[in-house]
């Protein structure tokens, strides 16, 4: 993977990707420059931007995403940040691809707003309730969470 970044150049990264189905729109993409946890930078990825990118330049604004040329390509394009002070990376489609299918096995796209319940939400914040730990899941919700390793 790498990444490049105007006008300083480019550069090696390595991009971890996780997914938690209680967040289900966002797919949160951990960056590191030079392999240091010292140099991560995090960034909440729209799902739904990933997934339309593996087929077309999808997005706008501070994420934009598209695969690399040709009928099978290996290589999808992630951008983010405003346009003219942006970071393009270079990852690896079919890792990304497969990622996003598990994530699918989890939820599948188009039913990501089944994963709340705005009634039980909305009585919660009336009445002050408590989130039972540090998850942010009320209290007996269980997590179910999809990790790539990191990509060398």
């Amino acid at each position: 993977m790498r990444l490049f970044v105007h006008p300083t150049g480019s550069g090696p990264c390595y991009m971890r990707m996780q997914y938690e189905a209680h967040d289900p729109y966002a797919v949160r993409a951990t960056f590191h420059l030079d392999g240091s946890p010292a140099t991560a930078v995090e960034w909440a990825l729209s799902r739904d931007v990933l997934a339309e990118g593996l087929k077309h330049h999808a997005g706008h604004g501070d994420l934009q995403v598209w695969p690399g040329a040709g009928p099978e390509p290996d290589v999808l394009y992630i951008a983010l940040g405003p346009v003219g002070e942006s970071a393009l990376v270079e990852a690896p489609y079919r890792d990304v691809e497969l990622f996003l299918g598990r994530t699918q096995q989890l939820v599948p796209l188009g039913t990501e707003h089944e994963q709340f319940d705005i009634e039980a939400a909305l009585a919660c914040l009336l009445s002050n309730c408590a989130v039972a730990d540090s998850t942010g899941l009320p209290e007996g919700a269980t997590d179910r969470t999809v990790t790539a390793p990191d990509d060398h």
